[in-house]
């Protein structure tokens, strides 16, 4: 039999759900400051060199692709549970 009760595992499970949306929420904030940076360069860059403007855009383009697959991957994923029992081995 477990150590805490019904309430505490709801409650535990209300907080976890709860510093998951917070850490959703910063990741999601830091991902739009880091999606800034590569406009602010392409715009410097095509002031120097259209030719490589172009290639640094098609860049900026695969890699967005590549890195939203592997973000959508690592938001659909279900993450195991925290705790481990013996129960979960069967």
């Amino acid at each position: 039999m477990a150590w805490h009760t019904r309430d505490t595992v709801d409650f535990d499970r209300a907080a976890g759900t709860e510093r998951v949306r917070q850490r959703r929420f910063d990741v999601a904030h830091a991902q739009a400051a880091d999606e800034e940076k590569p406009s602010y360069y392409l715009a410097w860059i095509q002031a120097e060199s259209a030719d490589v403007a172009e290639q640094y855009a098609r860049l900026i383009a695969e890699a967005r692709q590549v890195a939203g697959r592997a973000m959508h991957g690592g938001w659909t994923t279900r993450l195991a549970p925290r705790t481990l029992t013996l129960r979960t081995l069967r």
